[in-house]
């Protein structure tokens, strides 16, 4: 499956890849980009080949050519996730399993530590600490900041500061935390689900043509093991 999907990516992605030594990192940055190109093939009409990709200053990248495509991409353990909308947007995946407090010590807030330590019981407080990481985690991804913030400097509890910013956090696939950030509250109800051979069938033969999706407010994503059983065919 690497070998057939690499000619559908980037040069750039492809020499990321052959620098990959574990399975799952490959299978990751591989279905990252197919998850971005299958999005703008469908929504733009777009050949695979006319997509190219450039970077703003903190590294974020964007589709070239397309200035109200706005997408981002976030990764862990089995899954890959996509989100895009017309404005920017930030996404984050997390597996869950234990809270970390040096973690919420040297990266959250004030107030964000108080709504942590005010969870009873040990479930909130795991659930409350993956909202929150996964919240900030978006929003840096949103602004298009990077590392270039530091993530105790601002608080995902702030609405004021947060004003131009709207937050989704779910739980998904029983153990992990997901959360989008961006512009507006017209989140999507469910996340679509797109197995790997219809993401690379789309980049061979070009958009479907059953349904036109609207470009505000979709994600998708692809399971790794998917990809791993594929792979192993």
């Amino acid at each position: 499956m690497v070998r057939l999907a690499l000619p559908y990516v980037s040069c750039s992605r492809r020499r990321r890849i052959e620098r990959l030594i574990l399975r799952r990192a490959v299978a990751q940055t591989l279905l990252s980009e197919l998850l971005v190109r299958y999005v703008a093939i469908n929504s733009f009409r777009i050949g695979n080949e006319q997509i190219a990709f450039g970077f703003n200053p903190h590294q974020k990248p964007f589709v070239i050519g397309l200035p109200n495509f706005h997408y981002n991409i976030s990764h862990s353990g089995d899954w890959v996730l996509c989100a895009v909308d017309t404005q920017p947007v930030g996404i984050d995946i997390e597996r869950i399993t234990s809270t970390d407090r040096d973690i919420a010590l040297e990266y959250f807030a004030p107030d964000e530590q108080r709504y942590l330590n005010s969870a009873i019981g040990i479930s909130e407080r795991r659930h409350r600490f993956y909202e929150v990481w996964t919240k900030k985690e978006s929003y840096v991804k949103a602004i298009g900041a990077g590392l270039s913030m530091p993530l105790h400097s601002f608080s995902v509890m702030d609405t004021e500061q947060n004003a131009n910013c709207r937050f989704q956090f779910r739980l998904f696939d029983s153990n992990y935390a997901v959360s989008i950030c961006a512009a507006h509250d017209e989140f999507p109800e469910q996340i679509a689900i797109k197995p790997v051979h219809q993401l690379l069938q789309l980049c061979q033969s070009g958009q479907e043509h059953d349904t036109q999706k609207p470009l505000m407010d979709t994600e998708a994503a692809s399971r790794l093991n998917r990809f791993a059983s594929m792979a192993n065919a």
